[in-house]
Formats: structure tokens, sequence, C-alpha cells
């Protein structure tokens, strides 16, 4: 089974309860055992099809306000 087919499968199927996402924290490893996070990192969320949509604008809501008052 092809990528663009599995991907067919995954939105059709779930696409209307699940939303994807990614994280990519950047991290440095000081010394064995030990790392620090370097950088804010990036965090996306989204429809698995790709696109905007009021249900990921709606899920995401309280944690842009909590971050504004940090």
């Amino acid at each position: 089974m092809n990528k663009n087919r599995r991907s067919r499968i995954l939105i059709v199927g779930i696409g209307a309860f699940v939303l994807g996402g990614l994280s990519n924290p950047g991290v440095t490893m000081v010394k064995p055992g030990v790392y620090e996070q370097r950088n804010g990192g990036n965090l996306l969320i989204g429809e698995l099809a790709g696109g905007l949509c009021d249900r990921v604008a709606k899920s995401l809501r309280p944690w842009v306000e909590r971050l504004k008052r940090a």
C-alpha cells in the first residue's frame, strides 16, 4: 500500500475524530544524561487533511489564552 493511499484511509476513517499533531523541541546534551531545551521548539496541530478549521481554533483557544497570561 503506498503512502498516499494510507494517508487517505486515515483521513477518511478517523479524520472527523482526530486532529494531527507534531512536536519538535530542540534539545542539547550538556553531558551524558543531562539535556537542556535550548529553543522554543515547534508544536503543530491541525486537520489530517490539512488546512485550518473552526475545530482546531476552538481546541487551541484555551492554550493560547493561557500563554498570553504567562
